[in-house]
């Protein structure tokens, strides 16, 4: 069998001799981008490569269309020949607290896609997310005032549960797989909530992205996507440093208790300890929701200059003190954040 121009792209991406014997979980929502995600996956798939498992995650919004959806999939798995599996998540008013109803979605969609790794066994768990994708994430944190973590995008990959969440598709832009599809006459399903504008990201996708390639650079797109490439570089140059300088001036470390010396932090550049500060707050899994920029400031300056007071409180209970020319945070005992852990740069 030939190979496809889009195939041999997504091989690029995704080489047969990363995949080895392992179970691959593709997530399919029925629309175009996880449906050609399936078919690449498939054509792709040698014989003596693992097991495909095909996911699907209802829930429940569009009423009758998503039962429809969900039928869509589990025949598409049928006509291919491998597994299939079903999870039904509907969204309780709860579940939406403090994330929105996107968030929360994508939320319950990540669990149910980790429990279906962990049931088969797999190694990847592979999602459908577009350069297109990519795109409207990176604008849509420069509107929200994102630093440079959030300017890098979504990342390919990262830990998921027992193995690796992989996103091959986010050098391929969504009009190629459409068109690959209309190629070989493989139906999808049409998503009519992805044409409102009343979401945030559709507006992006359907007004702004438009406007920007035909009204400021016909090149907008591609100019977007570099950003977030550059961003990805400076980040990996960055993070270098941040661990650099964390080793430096780390004394103790406990899951409530980090204590630094603050000779070795005060005359650094503001910056640079406030990415430090930030990564402390991430390796200790406290809650970044509420952290703001005037947080860090004023945690920064409190490192440095040694303001009075020498002790201060941050959201979560978090505490933050002088003793001699140590730093000590501490998480206040009894002390629960309101949300789980969230980082400033959102989650795809």
């Amino acid at each position: 069998m030939s190979l496809h121009s889009l195939e041999k792209k997504f091989l690029d991406a995704f080489p047969v001799d990363r995949r080895n014997n392992w179970p691959i979980v593709v997530a399919v929502s029925g629309g175009p981008d996880s449906v050609a995600l399936f078919h690449l996956v498939r054509r792709t798939q040698p014989p003596t490569c693992g097991p495909v498992v095909l996911a699907h995650v209802n829930h429940q919004l569009r009423g009758p269309e998503s039962e429809e959806d969900a039928q869509f999939c589990e025949e598409l798995a049928r006509q291919a020949g491998v597994a299939f599996r079903l999870f039904v998540r509907p969204i309780r008013p709860e579940d939406t607290s403090g994330l929105g109803l996107e968030a929360a979605a994508r939320h319950l969609r990540y669990q149910a896609l980790k429990e279906a790794a962990e049931d088969v066994g797999a190694r990847y768990v592979l999602t459908g997310h577009t350069a297109n994708d990519q795109v409207e994430t990176i604008l849509y944190r420069v509107f929200r005032g994102a630093g440079l973590r959030g300017l890098c995008g979504i990342p390919r990959s990262r830990a998921f549960g027992p193995g690796v969440l992989l996103r091959p598709l986010l050098g391929i832009y969504r009009e190629e797989l459409i068109q690959y599809l209309r190629e070989h006459n493989w139906s999808y399903r049409s998503d009519r909530t992805n044409e409102s504008t009343d979401f945030a990201r559709n507006c992006i996708r359907h007004v702004i992205l438009p406007e920007a390639v035909r009204g400021v650079h016909p090149a907008a797109i591609q100019g977007v996507l570099r950003v977030g490439l550059n961003a990805q570089d400076a980040w990996a140059f960055l993070e270098a440093v941040v661990n650099e300088a964390l080793t430096c001036s780390l004394v103790s470390q406990s899951p409530i208790e980090v204590v630094l010396r603050r000779d070795a932090i005060r005359y650094r550049h503001p910056f640079l300890v406030r990415q430090m500060i930030l990564e402390l707050w991430r390796q200790q899994q406290w809650p970044l929701r509420k952290l703001t920029r005037d947080h860090l400031l004023e945690l920064t300056d409190l490192i440095r200059e040694g303001t009075a007071p020498s002790c201060r409180h941050f959201p979560g209970g978090i505490e933050a003190r002088l003793t001699g020319d140590r730093i000590v945070l501490c998480r206040l005992i009894g002390c629960r954040p309101l949300e789980p852990p969230v980082d400033h740069t959102g989650s795809d």
